[in-house]
């Protein structure tokens, strides 16, 4: 459990056999239509800092959403990160 990233964790809260668990992050990550994308690239492209939020924490949760994006085998360039709208 200590290898799993936080926003990560909060998927298998509640699960208590490994397989369950496996299950669980497979659904999560093999999941890579195209709606899958889109989505994650709204995600991207209208983060916001919040009032209550610390730097740390907004470049935290852009940094999980570039992850994410990855994870589906969307590629972002540095090149196309600089010119996101924030």
């Amino acid at each position: 459990m200590d290898g799993i990233r936080d926003h990560i964790f909060s998927n298998i809260h509640g699960q208590y056999i490994m397989y369950e668990m496996w299950q669980v992050l497979i659904d999560l990550f093999q999941n890579s239509s195209d709606h899958r994308k889109l989505a994650l690239m709204d995600k991207l492209l209208n983060v916001k800092m919040q009032r209550i939020e610390t730097i740390s924490q907004y470049l935290g949760r852009f940094i999980q959403y570039c992850d994410e994006l990855g994870q589906v085998g969307v590629t972002i360039e540095e090149e196309d990160l600089v010119t996101l709208p924030f």
